[in-house]
């Protein structure tokens, strides 16, 4: 029944529509070209990032994509705050709430509470920050809402900043504690540094000092897990104060350059106005006016240069001040009347602001007692129009009723015909999987009685043709030191021959390795190596002696298979062998400097068709990485059982 429903829906939908053009590969790459543009700017490009923006608002209005529209106009806004082009970032961010003031949608309503804390953020820096206080209020319920809790984060923090930064610590006290909560339960350590540090210098206006090392110091804690951040200069900047507050100058001044050589490395606009404040708080505190008077010289020339009416409002404040502290009365008379000049300025703008947003409520009243009246005209309408559609689906549903059940008779077969390809396939599958544990398992048996042969000739080597070659010796030990040379070479001949015997008894089956286990037994055989001159390096890690003999029996021969193709084939100068356990894997890799081969085109022989039986085995995965040249690497990966 859901079928059929959903395909009726999908005819009529079809037929009603169908001179609507389709949009979603022109829609997708819009949103592709702005997440492009974002991400050049989060990369500090905003030339590139303002390429991609206007290519995207090209798209949105050929299409007459509003959301699009509105996403471009956001893009455009963060461009034109990047390059400090204020006015022009206003208007953007106005465009981008006009644009999805309506929009019901998820992505519309987000969008619209992000572009209004945006805006709040550039509305500060022109100088007013009581409208951008109030639009950051305004932000709060719609990210809550929305149940963005990464941008509910980020606005309760800016509130908290604003607060802070209006020399108001107790009004920002709660949103700064809903952001520390909000940071702590997402975890990551550069959130809560963030956080930390904002509540360091909460409690640093509140001149609670205790508590404002204690979120210092847990910033402190969570930039040590980051390892290098941009955050250290911040962290630095406040513990200057905060050790300035406690009397320690000399640490306060040395905090000072560490902030100003971490904000070298990482330059930031906002960190370096927050440095020199500082530097103008701790040079105060310590009564060296000379250097707090250049911190403060510093704010000001910058702040003029960006045109940032809080900063500027702030430095001429400090330099008059500074000025009369130091006796230079002149230079504090003059600071304090530009200080007075660009306040009364700004309360002006500010006024101005007020005036302007009272026209615009008017207008937007004006506008919707228009289309509420425009609505009433048309409600007939659409009322004929649903009714025409009505019966249209009544139509569609006549016409295409038949046509729907020979498709799902179509559809049913179909997917019998499938279903039953599948089964055959998984079938052939598992006869495939069967048989190919029957091999393997038939291979492991042979290798096993390999085994079992190797050790029944290695003790009768060893017991009986060894025990007879020692009772020669030892005739041949007495002739050879009464009766002279020819006893003696023949004497020495045959403790070569028993030197070369008990070597071959133990390549059979080593001895070692039911004694000490695996880890000495691997020494103990690329020593051999080593002694017939063959450069072989063996490095073994936290191998285990619990390893059931027949797993350890098996890891030896793969690893002594692997070592015998590098001399035998490989022409190498030098080999590598590495044997490490972590947990219940064993990882083996043997490496070479020989001629290499074409690890693609390799076929299996005895050597490494007896390693690959074993590593299957073991439930092991093996890795072979070689080119004519270049050597060859081999990594294997065991399971124990």
């Amino acid at each position: 029944m859901r079928i059929f429903i959903f395909l009726l829906l999908l005819l009529a939908g079809e037929i009603a529509f169908a001179r609507r053009p389709y949009q979603a590969p022109d829609t997708a790459r819009i949103r592709r070209l702005c997440d492009t543009a974002e991400y050049y700017l989060k990369n500090n490009q905003p030339d590139s990032a303002r390429r991609y923006a206007q290519a995207a608002n090209m798209f949105a209005q050929q299409q007459k994509y509003e959301y699009g529209l509105a996403r471009v106009s956001y893009v455009m806004g963060k461009v034109y705050t990047r390059r400090n082009e204020l006015d022009s970032a206003s208007a953007a961010y106005e465009k981008a709430r006009d644009l999805t003031g309506k929009d019901s949608s998820y992505q519309g309503k987000r969008l619209y509470a992000l572009a209004t804390g945006n805006l709040s953020t550039v509305l500060g820096k022109k100088g007013f920050p009581d409208k951008e206080l109030q639009m950051l209020l305004s932000a709060i319920p719609l990210f809550e809402s929305l149940k963005d809790s990464a941008a509910l984060s980020v606005s309760m923090y800016n509130i908290a900043s604003k607060f802070i930064n209006a020399g108001q610590p107790l009004k920002a006290y709660p949103y700064l504690m809903k952001n520390i909560a909000l940071a702590v339960r997402k975890g990551q350590p550069e959130s809560k540094a963030y956080s930390f540090i904002t509540a360091g210098t909460l409690f640093l206006q509140l001149d609670s000092l205790e508590s404002a090392g204690h979120y210092l110091s847990l910033a402190a804690h969570e930039l040590r897990q980051i390892g290098q951040s941009k955050l250290w200069g911040a962290l630095y900047t406040y513990m200057a104060v905060y050790k300035s507050k406690k009397g320690a100058f000399k640490e306060a001044e040395q905090l000072c350059r560490q902030a100003e050589d971490t904000i070298a490395r990482y330059p930031d606009k906002n960190d370096a106005y927050n440095l020199l404040t500082a530097k103008v708080k701790v040079y105060t505190a310590a009564k060296k006016y000379p250097q707090a008077i250049a911190a403060a010289t510093g704010i000001y020339n910058q702040a003029r240069k960006d045109n940032s009416a809080y900063f500027h409002l702030s430095s001429l404040k400090d330099l008059y001040e500074l000025e009369n502290k130091a006796g230079h009365l002149q230079a504090s008379f003059n600071y304090l009347e530009q200080y007075v000049a660009l306040k009364d300025s700004l309360d002006q703008r500010q006024m101005k602001l007020n005036l302007n947003d009272l026209e615009q409520r008017y207008q937007v009243n004006e506008k919707q007692r228009s289309i509420l009246e425009l609505t009433n005209q048309n409600n007939e309408q659409k009322l004929a129009l649903q009714q025409s559609r009505f019966r249209q689906l009544v139509y569609l549903f006549i016409l295409t009723a038949a046509g729907l059940l020979l498709l799902l008779l179509f559809i049913t077969l179909r997917t019998r015909q499938r279903i039953s390809r599948q089964q055959q396939q998984l079938l052939e599958q598992e006869l495939a999987r069967v048989q190919q544990e029957k091999q393997i398992e038939n291979y492991v048996s042979m290798l096993n009685g390999q085994e079992q042969e190797r050790s029944r000739l290695a003790r009768e080597l060893h017991d009986g043709l060894g025990g007879k070659l020692s009772a020669i010796y030892l005739h041949l030990s007495k002739l050879s030191a009464e009766s002279g040379d020819v006893w003696s070479k023949l004497h020495g001949q045959l403790a070569d021959s028993m030197k070369e015997l008990r070597h071959i008894a133990r390549n059979l089956t080593p001895e070692t390795l039911s004694r000490y286990g695996l880890a000495e037994t691997l020494k103990d055989y690329c020593q051999t190596l080593k002694d017939a001159g063959i450069n072989i390096i063996l490095q073994v890690f936290n191998i285990s002696t619990d390893i059931p003999y027949p797993t350890q029996l098996m890891l030896y021969r793969i690893v002594q298979e692997a070592i015998t193709n590098a001399i035998r084939h490989a022409n190498a100068n030098r080999i590598l062998v590495q044997c490490s356990q972590q947990d219940n894997i064993v990882y083996i890799t043997v490496e070479d400097d020989g001629r290499g081969f074409d690890a693609g085109s390799i076929t299996a022989g005895n050597g490494l068709a007896n390693i690959k039986a074993r590593i299957n085995h073991l439930n092991g995965q093996l890795e072979i990485r070689s080119f004519p040249g270049t050597g060859t690497i081999i990594n294997i990966e065991c399971k124990l059982p």
